[in-house]
């Protein structure tokens, strides 16, 4: 049981690891994003400011159903230390597991579904003669002044990186 609890420690902690620029980032699209024609321009970055981006946490049940395992688990361990004779210990260890999951899921829902502050970037450019800005979900560090590619989809415009962090 103890290994078990370590295992989900790790796994819970290791599901923190994606950042939201490896979702929300100037070049990373989604499945059905790809194989299409998309306009393209040269621009000319003359700033990049930081700024900062609420974003979802996440999408789903992922944090509900860890926070009921993690929950469950940890209520039926105390549940398993507190009980006195068999029939109590299986009683308590029950009891902690069906509380423990339940105020786990929601502790893990209201987590995943939180908003976080991330860095991002205020690109300033020139287009045409005119100057424009275009908020991205990457670090600072993945722009610098010079040429750099506009991607148009839509209304969104991406400007995609000219530098590595």
């Amino acid at each position: 049981m103890r290994n078990f609890t370590l295992c989900l420690i790790a796994m819970v902690a290791l599901c923190g690891c994606a950042t939201p620029q490896d979702r929300y980032g100037g070049d990373v699209y989604n499945a059905g994003e790809t194989n299409r024609m998309r306009q393209s321009d040269q621009i000319e970055i003359i700033d990049v400011l930081p700024a900062k981006i609420n974003v979802e946490r996440s999408e789903g049940n992922t944090g509900k159903i860890l926070g009921g395992v993690a929950g469950g688990t940890t209520g039926a361990i105390i549940g398993h230390k507190l009980g006195k004779h068999s029939s109590s210990k299986r009683l308590a260890e029950t009891v902690g597991l069906i509380g423990g999951a339940a105020v786990g899921a929601v502790a893990g829902d209201a987590i995943e579904n939180s908003q976080k502050t991330v860095q991002g970037s205020n690109i300033i450019y020139k287009f045409k003669g005119k100057e424009y800005s275009s908020v991205q979900a990457d670090p600072p560090c993945r722009f610098r002044r010079g040429k750099a590619k506009l991607i148009h989809i839509g209304n969104e415009t991406r400007v995609q990186p000219n530098s590595g962090c």
